[in-house]
């Protein structure tokens, strides 16, 4: 079957039809057919499932699905586990999905996001819409489902009782960089993805255009995503950047683009909630110190003034917190050291592996 709706989010290249970069096949591996319409080398399938399993190579095979917009159904036949992955099964006809299920083995729904009730201001709401009924299909029908944190677990629980909280790793060397010892006159803040969706930015903005009046050329911005926030367009302290799709290449880019300071606003809602925490995971492995909204998706992970600030959603305090990090190089290399240490020590992919050949073994 032809997958035609290609949403916004999915850059112009062959569906995932690029082998994943696993070693060597052994006889006794499992198999498992991964449907999803994301390229191999974007970041869901490296997070959730290539990078993972790529730790557990002699045990774990990953077969894709989909190849060239085209769903391979006769791969079926010698999997010993399928998994619809995020947006994927929204894509496709409810008969088409039924057809997965009636071949009799075991199917997962996998997704570290609430993608089937996305908000209005998000640039893919309008392609949820239309996701919803098959995901919720998928995520009811299925023998399980696999979910990034605890908060989204219980969002489909309603719909799954069997549900399994794998949360995100990463392969830390990628991101590494030496916490910087910054006592340059610029300073660079970057904000990247959902940060800067109309919602989210709202926190900052005008903390930011205090700042930028406050100390003028001293201070650059980086803006990473799918349109530059309004009114801000052409600012002189502003460089915007569209969204990088390769996984590899923005673990690359975030260290060359060499912040001291990254921010994370998020506006108190469900979706917001159900995130995960891996901006928090990047942007300490690449040695900058970060602010987050003080959402549950953060303040699990994050210890307030240690491993980096966590503030409530009020401009005010978003401008005083940035400033001390403006001015003092000494909190900024705290910040940014603590988090890296306490990432490297409990958050690195190869140390936590085998906690997916355990959840994805019980599967089958």
């Amino acid at each position: 079957m032809r997958i035609d709706q290609k949403p916004p989010g999915v850059p112009n290249a062959p569906y995932a039809n690029r082998p994943a970069p696993l070693a060597a096949a052994a006889q006794a591996r499992k198999r498992i057919l991964v449907y999803t319409v994301e390229s191999t080398w974007s970041p869901c399938p490296q997070i959730r499932l290539i990078r993972p399993f790529a730790h557990l190579a002699d045990r774990w095979e990953l077969i894709w699905g989909v190849k060239d917009g085209f769903l391979d159904t006769k791969a079926i036949a010698d999997a010993d586990l399928i998994i619809f992955h995020r947006f994927t099964p929204g894509l496709l006809p409810i008969a088409t999905l039924q057809a997965v299920f009636a071949s009799g083995k075991p199917v997962i729904y996998e997704s570290d996001d609430l993608l089937n009730e996305i908000p209005h201001d998000h640039p893919e709401a309008a392609m949820g819409a239309r996701w919803k009924e098959g995901i919720e299909y998928v995520a009811r029908h299925a023998k399980a489902i696999v979910v990034s944190t605890q908060f989204l677990a219980e969002k489909y629980r309603h719909l799954n009782a069997s549900i399994h909280v794998l949360p995100n790793y990463l392969d830390f060397d990628i991101f590494y960089r030496p916490v910087p010892d910054n006592r340059d006159a610029t300073i660079t803040i970057g904000l990247l993805g959902s940060s800067i969706q109309p919602s989210n930015f709202a926190l900052v903005d005008q903390a930011l255009q205090t700042l930028c009046q406050r100390y003028g050329t001293r201070l650059k911005l980086y803006f990473v995503g799918w349109e530059c926030p309004a009114g801000w367009k052409n600012h002189p302290n502003v460089e915007f950047l569209t969204f990088i799709h390769e996984y590899e290449n923005y673990a690359v880019q975030l260290k060359q683009w060499n912040w001291d300071i990254a921010l994370i606003p998020l506006a108190s809602d469900e979706y917001n909630q159900c995130k995960s925490y891996i901006k928090w995971l990047d942007y300490s492995a690449a040695g900058i110190a970060s602010i987050f909204s003080d959402v549950s998706v953060y303040n699990e992970v994050v210890t307030h003034d240690v491993t980096g600030f966590l503030l409530p959603n009020a401009s005010q305090a978003w401008l005083h917190a940035i400033t001390l990090l403006i001015e003092s190089s000494e909190k900024r290399h705290a910040l940014a050291a603590a988090g890296q240490r306490e990432v490297k020590a409990d958050y690195d992919l190869g140390g936590k592996a085998a906690l997916y050949d355990r959840v994805y073994g019980g599967l089958i």
